[in-house]
């Protein structure tokens, strides 16, 4: 039986041995533990807030 936690960005519940490190890939700065998806999710967004901020109000504009 494995371990359930939360992941901290999406909320989701996944087994605690898959969580991943999230660290800044330019400074190298260690920010805590998430899923994979999200891990994956973020290194294609190059964590670039700006841009995850368009995406979001892109969304809320057109009621998705």
């Amino acid at each position: 039986m494995t371990n359930e936690t939360q992941c901290p960005c999406c909320k989701e519940s996944v087994p605690a041995d898959t969580l991943t490190l999230d660290v800044d890939g330019i400074t190298g700065e260690k920010r805590g533990l998430i899923c994979q998806p999200c891990d994956t999710f973020f290194g294609k967004l190059n964590h670039d807030g700006a841009w995850i901020q368009r995406l979001a109000r892109y969304r809320l504009e057109h009621n998705m």
